[in-house]
């Protein structure tokens, strides 16, 4: 009876060989894929910071490459410019202006002595005519505004400075270039949109124009 009993028990385990039987390479593809859990929510939320992090380091710069930065185009358009009056002012022995408009946020470059059409028909100009001269026979009318710059939007003239005067903060202001080779003591202020203010200082015996990243006086 017990021998009986035995080969049925037997008889209904598994056979150690099946038992040990490789499964097919596609069942163990599915068994590995469905094996496999998702992102838990706190390996999201450290991706979503990691990402936010490298995006604020990554948006300014993306902003100075897309953008172009109202500061720094004013900020050559007068280092380029006002050397440039100031040679013209020595070499050719007269008065140069470099006017500023409060109103209109705008500057220029005005010749308040305008010569003779033919002294100048070979002579190539230093600054790039903003509005078209009506010449006569014999002379430029004049003056008239030359290198006219506007200002970007994101930039506006707060005020001009000179020494033992008051500020010009609105109409318009002249810094004069003389042929002795110096100018007028004179500082620009300028602020953009998110409230940074700059300070452009015209020194009368230095040619360069030097740029301060605050609100400066006399």
């Amino acid at each position: 009876m017990l021998p009986t009993i035995l080969n049925g028990i037997k008889s209904r385990m598994p056979h150690p060989k099946r038992s040990l039987k490789p499964l097919h390479p596609s069942q163990s593809f599915e068994l590995k894929r469905f094996g496999t859990g998702g992102f838990t929510l706190i390996e999201l939320i450290v991706v979503m910071a990691l990402i936010t992090i490298m995006l604020g380091f990554a948006t300014p710069q993306l902003r100075s490459v897309l953008f172009v930065d109202g500061t720094k185009k004013a900020s050559r358009w007068m280092m380029i410019t006002i050397p440039a009056i100031k040679t013209k002012a020595i070499r050719e022995q007269k008065l140069m202006v470099l006017g500023i408009s409060i109103d209109q946020n705008n500057m220029w470059v005005v010749d308040p002595q305008p010569t003779k059409k033919e002294e100048n028909s070979d002579e190539e100009d230093e600054f790039k005519d903003s509005e078209d001269f009506e010449n006569t026979d014999d002379l430029k009318e004049g003056p008239a505004k030359q290198n006219l710059f506007k200002l970007p939007s994101d930039l506006h003239i707060v005020d001009v400075e000179f020494p033992n005067e008051d500020r010009i903060s609105t109409g318009e202001a002249d810094i004069n270039f003389y042929p002795q080779g110096y100018s007028d003591h004179a500082i620009i202020h300028v602020e953009d949109n998110d409230g940074n203010r700059f300070s452009f200082l015209i020194e009368p015996f230095l040619s360069n124009i030097k740029r301060i990243d605050d609100y400066v006086g006399f």
